[in-house]
C-alpha cells in the first residue's frame, strides 16, 4: 500500500465488475484512507459493511491507515 493512487484504478474496476465484492470497497478505502480522502473512506466502509464485512474489524485498520498515514 505504499502507492495508494496507483491502486485506485484497479479498485474502482473491481466494484464496476462486481459491486457485491465487499473486499474491494475495504481495500478502496484504506487506500482513500492513505490519500487522505475520509469522506469518501467512510462510504465505502458502509458499502463494505453492507456486503457483509465487520465494521469494528474495518474501523480498526482504518485507524491504523491513517496513523502511518500521518
Amino acid at each position: 500500500m505504499g502507492q495508494p493512487e496507483r491502486a485506485m484504478p484497479d479498485l474502482d474496476l473491481a466494484i464496476k465488475l462486481d459491486p457485491w465484492f465487499a473486499v474491494a470497497y475495504a481495500n478502496r478505502a484504506f487506500a482513500r484512507t492513505l490519500l487522505k480522502d475520509d469522506g469518501e473512506a467512510i462510504k465505502d466502509v458502509e458499502s463494505a459493511v453492507k456486503l457483509g464485512l465487520d465494521r469494528a474489524l474495518l474501523e480498526e485498520k482504518l485507524a491504523e491507515f491513517k496513523q502511518r498515514a500521518g
